[in-house]
């Protein structure tokens, strides 16, 4: 950014006059002739770092802004109950079930009536061996479910060539660059 600029001063001068400025300083755009900052942030917080990311994207950087002091606000925890059904509780509960008797089945009470104390008995059991307990869920960001770690990777490969090529005056290499 050319500070020196009229129309620069005039825009410093009207963030300054709302109690903003301008907090990118470095370069946002690197071409291999040229370099500026056409990219900014601008903030009237106190406490925030900015600072300028090769994303290997395009020949744009990102810009990046941490703000300290503001608390973020969480999601609330959820929770969820399930059962301990690890194996060995699975085996235990085989096990109890097994030793049963079972004998209620054989009265001649109501079919309802057997089913309400069959049932009674399995949950006895279930609760008994295979417990329930209650969890924490962590939702997960679906956000960026496109970006595969074969992206990622590309994209490192991406921003290692791309800083070669701003240093470089082969032609040969700049011709590979601009290829992929």
């Amino acid at each position: 950014m050319d500070n020196k600029h009229p129309t620069t001063k005039t825009f410093v001068n009207l963030l300054t006059s709302f109690g903003l400025e301008l907090l990118i300083t470095t370069p946002t755009r690197v071409t291999a002739t040229t370099q500026s900052a056409i990219d900014n942030i601008i903030s009237n917080l106190p406490n925030i770092a900015v600072s300028v990311v090769n994303t290997a994207i395009s020949d744009h950087y990102g810009q990046e802004a941490i703000i300290s002091g503001k608390r973020i606000e969480r999601e609330p925890k959820i929770t969820k109950t399930v059962r301990d059904t690890r194996p060995e509780n699975i085996a235990l509960l085989n096990a109890s079930l097994s030793k049963e008797k079972w004998t209620f089945l054989n009265s001649t009470r109501s079919v309802e009536q057997q089913f309400k104390t069959f049932n009674e008995v399995l949950l006895f059991y279930l609760n008994t061996c295979c417990p329930t307990k209650t969890i924490r869920v962590c939702p997960k960001k679906t956000n960026n479910r496109w970006i595969t770690k074969g992206i990622l990777v590309s994209r490192e490969k991406l921003k290692f060539f791309s800083e070669i090529n701003k240093n470089t005056s082969s032609e040969e290499f700049k011709c590979f660059f601009q290829k992929i």
